[in-house]
């Protein structure tokens, strides 16, 4: 028998989230893609950039877990003139 998982949005975010999603874009797009290093580091920034104007009224975040592991993660940042 297969056991299908439990999954789970939550829309805040904690401690090792940031982290996470950067292991997980290094290991996945080295393993796919070769990407190296680099690509992790733009992927920190990111989201170093994401946390550092983080406003709860005007950006969003998505995570979706499985049993109680990450397995997606979607976030949308503000920018000026509305755009996101």
């Amino acid at each position: 028998m297969i056991n299908t998982p439990t999954y789970s949005i939550r829309t805040h975010l904690q401690p090792g989230d940031l982290s996470q999603v950067a292991w997980l874009h290094a290991k996945i797009y080295f393993e796919e893609q070769g990407f190296g290093l680099g690509f992790e580091a733009y992927v920190l920034e990111s989201l170093v950039e994401f946390y550092g104007q983080y406003d709860p009224e005007k950006d969003g975040v998505w995570v979706v877990e499985a049993d109680g592991k990450m397995v997606g993660f979607l976030c949308l940042m503000h920018r000026p003139d509305n755009q996101a």
